[in-house]
């Protein structure tokens, strides 16, 4: 049967152990790559770091691109020069922005590492014979060095591209298994020996027959020696060898595959597992599939060390990656002790008056830890006789040495610290609690001892183990204590009660003073769920809720500040509070450890990827040691730390497009150009932070598209679907998890071709095209519009020159011909025939003719006129006059236009009057046209339709109608053309009429 408890000693011998090696599980965290994240295969042969600071693995199956996050993965394709030669890849070095490659048939691939393009080097080249793999590549003197795996050590030129073998005398045909520069010369190590060369000159510094070197390195002032069978050190002479003990049964530890030194500390591979040596002590680790940062494979077969001081570890499984950056706090995860397991889910810290510290846990009894934070005792139970424990969740040590402990669900115990031994104190079975869970034990200022219970508080008696227990609420259940504070002040008792608010008890008064949760009142307490407590002063309150973030309390006003979720708080459950001083607050939340400034309004947030035993602590597991130290404790573990130990990285990390996709017409690393028919784009990008790859937030912005930065999440890829013709500029944004830096990426020109139809010039053709469609529609429609007009002109034309010739006028022509015949009066008769005849043959000649000179016009209304006359015997007086018109022979208007108003005149006017009958036509030059005036003084228009009205057989003159319409003709887009008629009345009571024509002007 197991002991309740035990108590380990340290031997002499484990101590003399201890000084050589300790197990290292749970002190480092491995962040591992397999397959699973995406390499084509899990053999490991090379790593290297390219001039960009992305990282390259070789693999038996490929060469591998990682940026942290993603893998790019290089194979042989056959028939395809812009390949690898195979993908069998064995070696890699980084030179002048050149990537060489060493592979299994012998060739060494070289890749441009700006627009990754494989150029070739065959050692066939320069031995037709050779039919070697490559084996190891170094720099050295400008040149690579290459180690052949049979076929000796050779050199190649870079600059020149030439190829030579290297003859090293000392060499011996033997062959090399590790190279490395020092000192300006080169090692070679092969098994037996150590030369120093310089590739003219070589000496041996080291032999020794028994042994079977595998690699080698300088390490302080010494020289680590890797073989097949252990590891081994030399003076920096070469003297005074020594075996180094490693740690024991452990399988295949003795076989060392490579040795990496890093600030004062070696890193060595073994084919079982990975050692670290420093300051004369050992650590192991091993992989274990029950820890999930645990080493991927023991089998190692390569290290690397970047310049972040990252260790990469390859081995046939995967690669193991371990940075350094990220271990921000110390850890305590894996409880053992002499191959014993403990449950690690922590619930209290204490620190007793000798400085040790003890953990309570939930089931693993209570941890006594040494000062190194190593686990040196257990006591997995507490037992008097009928009354046990597993569970401590409180730990006390009063003014008197007394250690006692709460539990989870026993009472309170007495723990003697040298026997290991548990005294049951008070519990609901015997009487003494009335609630068997006890959270805190605090002693007053007055020495009086106070313990926070499930169903309140309770008081020791100082000289009895009885207890009086007082509760805020006695009618309900809102009395569970979690923690108990002294104000400095008054004496009085500050409680964080879970759901019960936070009370005041006066120890005096035996009175509660109750602080609740009040919907209506925003400075009362968030949240009644109380977990911790903490002072910041003498007046101010620092408490942690359970739902309700993270509370402030003055003292002297009594109003409480609320710091949340939405205020930039992880989480709104805070289990455990320690003030630093300065503003600086440490939280322990269900999202992980915050770093909270109270007055810069600051948020820094701890996640697991730093070292935290998990995202969740538990209350009451929070201390502040007399060193300055912080402890919290939770569910899977303990973590330790100085907060002024904690260094952030604030090296910029440039960031890379790793990958762009879309179908492009023309691609470089910062310009694609694409069609607008396929404008869809894919961007990758990546900062190469290696350490914490996940901890970079990214936004990015494409201008002319977004408007603001895009929080990129978890995916480091910007996608638009369809984008529209023009020209975009993107860029990234990353700034590290501790907004400690930020940098931006290089700008992407992206080039969206515009369309045809969109371009500068086809717009203008096609403006050009359709202003010359709708000119040729406007010239269409206005010759059509023309040959109308002309149609309707002739039209009226010809009627005009009916109505001029209309049979009444030429009846009364004859007659008046004949009249004079009659009288015998020929020589009358012939003038009035030849005036008739005239004017016959004016009118015809015209009517073929559009327009007429002002003086044909006049000429005709002559002829005219005077037939008129004589047929009125005389009795017709009348004027033709012009006026401002200086050229009557090139001044044209429309043919036959005035004459219709004459005779009208003439008949409606002048005809009924007896005499005195007097008519007056005047064509003046006005500003854009010509007005002709035709007065008369007969008896005016209304006289005229009397006399009209009574005729039996009248006459129907269309010629005004005819020259109104063809004036408007004439008018349609190219001036006012028009007939205004007005009635004359005179002062003396004459009367007649005037006609007005304003008539075009045709030059």
């Amino acid at each position: 049967m197991r002991s309740p408890f035990k108590l380990h000693i340290i031997f002499v011998f484990t101590l003399i152990y201890h000084t050589i090696y300790s197990d290292g599980q749970g002190i480092l965290r491995f962040q591992n790559l397999t397959v699973n994240e995406g390499l084509s295969m899990g053999s490991i042969t090379g790593f290297e770091k390219d001039s960009k600071g992305f990282i390259w693995m070789g693999t038996a199956e490929g060469l591998h691109r990682y940026d942290g996050q993603n893998f790019k993965i290089f194979k042989h394709t056959e028939n395809e020069p812009n390949s690898l030669s195979d993908s069998y890849v064995t070696c890699l070095v980084s030179y002048q922005k050149k990537l060489f490659i060493g592979n299994n048939i012998g060739t060494i691939d070289i890749l441009d590492e700006e627009n990754y393009t494989f150029s070739h080097i065959n050692l066939k080249s320069a031995d037709p014979s050779f039919d070697n793999a490559i084996e190891q590549l170094i720099i050295y003197q400008d040149r690579i060095i290459i180690d052949t795996d049979g076929g000796g050590l050779w050199q190649l030129d870079t600059k020149l591209g030439k190829l030579r073998r290297l003859e090293i005398r000392a060499l011996q045909n033997d062959e090399v298994n590790d190279m490395r520069v020092n000192n300006k010369q080169l090692l070679l190590l092969t098994d037996t020996k150590i030369i120093q060369t310089n590739l003219s000159s070589s000496t041996v510094l080291f032999e020794n027959n028994k042994l079977a070197l595998t690699c080698f390195s300088p390490y302080q002032n010494q020289i680590l020696l890797g073989t097949t069978n252990g590891l081994y050190t030399v003076s920096k002479f070469y003297k005074n060898i020594q075996k180094l003990n490693l740690p024991p049964k452990k399988r295949n530890l003795s076989s060392i595959t490579s040795i990496r030194v890093d600030k004062g500390s070696a890193w060595i591979g073994t084919a079982g597992g990975l050692l670290n040596y420093t300051d004369s002590l050992f650590s192991l680790y091993r992989t274990n599939t029950l820890r999930p940062f645990s080493l991927v494979n023991d089998n190692i077969s390569e290290l690397y060390l970047d310049s972040d001081h990252i260790l990469w570890i390859g081995t046939i499984a995967g690669v193991s990656k371990y940075a350094p950056q990220l271990k921000k706090f110390g850890l305590l995860q894996y409880f053992e002790l002499e191959e014993e397991i403990y449950n690690n889910n922590v619930y209290y810290t204490y620190q007793d008056k000798e400085n040790t510290i003890w953990l309570g846990t939930l089931s693993s009894g209570l941890v006594k830890l040494d000062k190194n934070h190593r686990i040196e005792a257990v006591y997995p139970k507490l037992i008097d006789g009928i009354f046990e424990s597993s569970s401590i969740r409180c730990i006390y040590e009063d003014s008197k040495g007394n250690f006692w402990l709460g539990t989870g669900k026993q009472g309170i115990f007495l723990f003697d610290r040298k026997t290991g031994k548990a005294k049951m104190v008070a519990c609901k079975e015997n009487g003494k609690l009335s609630s068997n869970t006890v959270r805190d034990i605090f002693e007053d200022s007055k020495g009086k001892l106070w313990f926070a219970l499930q169903s309140g508080l309770a008081l020791k008696d100082s000289m009895r183990h009885s207890f009086t227990e007082y509760k805020a609420d006695p009618k309900h259940r809102n009395n569970s204590i979690y923690q108990i504070e002294e104000d400095p002040r008054t004496g009085n008792l500050i409680l964080a009660s879970f759901r019960g608010g936070l009370q005041i008890f006066n120890p005096r008064t035996k009175q509660f003073k109750v602080y609740t949760s009040q919907a209506e009142d925003y400075n009362s307490l968030s949240n009644n769920n109380l977990m911790a407590l903490a002072w910041v002063g003498k007046d101010t309150l620092l408490i942690g809720t359970y739902g309700g973030g993270l509370n402030i309390l003055n003292l002297r006003t009594l109003k409480f500040d609320h710091i949340s979720e939405s205020n930039g708080l992880v989480n709104n459950s805070v289990y455990g509070i320690i003030y630093n001083g300065n503003g600086s607050v440490w939280l322990s939340t269900n999202n992980g450890l915050v770093n909270y400034h109270l007055y810069q309004k600051k948020f820094i947030n701890f996640k697991p990827e730093h070292y935290l035993q998990s995202t969740e602590f538990n209350e009451g597991a929070f201390l502040k040691t007399n060193t300055g130290e912080l402890l919290f404790g939770g569910v899977n573990g303990l973590n330790y730390f100085k907060p002024r130990n904690i260094v952030f990285d604030t090296t910029r990390r440039a960031i890379y497009f790793t990958d762009i996709r879309g179908t492009f017409r023309e691609k470089s690393p910062l310009r694609v150009e694409m069609s607008f028919l396929s404008s869809r784009i894919e961007i990758d990008f990546m900062s190469l932070n290696y350490a914490n790859p996940l901890g970079i937030r990214y936004y990015y912005k494409l201008e002319g598209f977004d408007t603001e930065w895009i929080p990129a999440g978890l995916q480091n890829t910007a996608i638009y679907p369809g984008l529209s013709p023009g020209t975009y500029t993107f860029q990234v944004l990353a700034k590290d998890e501790f907004e400690n830096w930020e940098t931006f990426s290089e700008k992407l020109n992206v080039v969206v071709e515009t369309p045809l139809w969109q371009k500068g010039w086809f717009i203008m053709l096609g403006l050009f095209l359709v202003a010359g469609i709708i000119y040729a529609l406007f010239r269409y429609r206005t010759r059509a519009l023309e040959r109308s007009y002309k149609l309707q002109l002739i039209d009226s034309e010809l009627t005009a020159l009916r109505s001029q010739m209309n049979p009444h006028f030429i009846f009364n022509s004859l007659n008046s011909i004949q009249y004079y015949i009659l009288k015998k009066e020929p020589k009358e008769a012939y003038k009035y025939l030849s005036k008739f005849a005239s004017l016959m043959r004016k009118i015809l000649q015209n009517s073929r003719l559009k327009y007429i000179s002002v003086a044909d016009e006049l000429e005709g209304l002559e002829l005219y006129l005077e037939m008129e006359q004589m047929r009125m015997d005389g009795n017709l007086n009348y004027t033709l006059k012009t006026q401002n018109i200086d050229d009557l022979e090139h001044t044209n208007i429309p043919t036959m236009l005035i004459q219709p108003f004459a005779e009208n005149s003439i008949i409606h006017g002048l005809l009924p009057k007896e005499d005195n009958r007097n008519l007056d036509i005047l064509i003046s030059h006005e500003k854009s046209h010509l007005l002709c005036t035709i007065t008369d003084n007969g008896i005016g228009r209304e006289a005229s339709s009397i006399v009209n009205a009574k005729r039996s057989g009248k006459h129907t003159s269309e010629g005004m109608a005819l020259t109104q319409k063809r004036l408007k003709i004439l008018s349609e887009g190219k001036g006012d053309y028009d007939v205004v008629i007005e009635d004359v009345k005179n002062p003396d009571g004459s009367k007649g009429t005037t006609v007005k024509l304003i008539v075009p002007i045709i030059t």
